[in-house]
């Protein structure tokens, strides 16, 4: 694997934690950052990734608060 272990594990731990937001509560973008260590940028960055590989369906981040969606927003 690429990269420095350190980084490589913040990720997962992020991805982590997504998943587990995913078609449950929403979460504070500050408290998801606080909780993984990572800033707002990277949480964001690793919900695309998450999208990429159809692990999620979708994400926003709107009025600082993440949601994290698994099926179409509508259903």
């Amino acid at each position: 694997m690429k990269g420095n272990p350190a980084n490589r594990r913040k990720g997962e731990v992020t991805r982590a934690l997504l998943m587990s937001l995913a078609g449950k509560k929403a979460m504070p973008m500050s408290e998801a950052s606080r909780l993984v260590g990572v800033g707002r940028c990277e949480i964001l960055r690793q919900c695309s990734i998450l999208q990429e590989k159809q692990r999620i369906a979708g994400y926003t981040s709107a009025g600082g608060i993440l949601r994290v969606w698994v099926e179409g927003k509508d259903g």
